[in-house]
């Protein structure tokens, strides 16, 4: 037993020591990081037409989204929430189902040096009105079945994904030829993305990470599951939980690999053919 354990600690050092490397790294390489400009945009200039994102909807219907086409719509939706008065530092609530439309929700935010603050789908009208009183929510991004949850807040700027009253059009938005703003600068520790814990020990409390955080973050797929580039990568995770960050958006971009989005996931037995096909 206590060679058992001797090896344990010698493991435990070992990633201690790794993860200590790593953050140092990161610490002295990258003064300033905008994930906007030094992984989607870039991505999208050196190959756009690779694949950036593998989605299914909810009908089953399979499209593979281009860097092009993400960097673009990004693009377009930062210049119109921009336009709409949102400056660096603003909270944005994001709320939406697993979509290609969610990562260019959060790349425009980030463009801008916004602050994007996914909420899980399941949450309800309460529950997200305390989410947008802790942070101060001065927008919202949402799909239009969700949309609803979030009126009656004062939320100066609303995007709905599909039609809703009083709310601007994201599918409009993004094919504006509108002037885009310039990325904002990002150093190390500015505020740049919030979640919210799930709430199991107390009321869920608002949890900022500094612009490095999200190195740090695309770093994790990698080091606990040994992911190479061009790999495909799918969690059925909620886009409000930290690990679809991880997952579906900063990982795989920032090491070239596929996030997998399907928007309803199917029953479990059919994920096991989902994953073969």
């Amino acid at each position: 037993m206590d060679v058992l354990w001797r090896r344990i600690g010698r493991v435990a050092d070992s990633i201690k020591i790794a993860a200590a490397t790593q953050r140092g790294q990161h610490l002295m390489q990258n003064s300033s990081f905008n994930f906007a400009g030094a992984v989607a945009y870039r991505r999208a200039a050196e190959t756009p037409s690779a694949t950036a994102v593998l989605a299914v909807d909810s009908h089953g219907r399979v499209e593979a989204w281009a860097y092009g086409r993400v960097a673009r719509e990004s693009r377009q939706l930062a210049a119109a929430l921009a336009g709409a008065g949102l400056v660096q530092g603003d909270r944005v609530l994001i709320l939406m189902a697993r979509v290609p439309r969610w990562q260019i929700a959060m790349t425009a935010c980030l463009h801008l040096g916004l602050v994007p603050v996914p909420c899980v789908t399941q949450a309800t009208a309460a529950e997200l009105a305390y989410r947008a009183d802790r942070c101060g929510a001065r927008g919202a991004i949402a799909d239009a079945p969700l949309a609803g949850r979030l009126e009656g807040l004062d939320l100066p700027v609303r995007v709905s994904r599909g039609a809703r009253s009083g709310w601007l059009d994201f599918e409009r938005l993004v094919e504006s030829d509108a002037d885009v703003p310039p990325l904002a600068t990002m150093p190390a520790d500015t505020p740049a993305l919030m979640y919210f814990t799930s709430g199991s020990s107390g009321p869920p409390k608002a949890v900022m990470h500094a612009a490095r955080a999200i190195r740090v973050r695309a770093s994790q797929p990698w080091q606990q599951l040994g992911l190479r580039e061009g790999d495909v990568l799918w969690t059925t995770s909620d886009t409000g939980w930290t690990r679809a960050g991880s997952v579906l958006l900063f990982g795989p971009w920032m090491h070239g690999a596929i996030p997998l989005m399907v928007e309803e996931p199917p029953e479990p037995a059919a994920r096991l053919d989902l994953i073969e096909h």
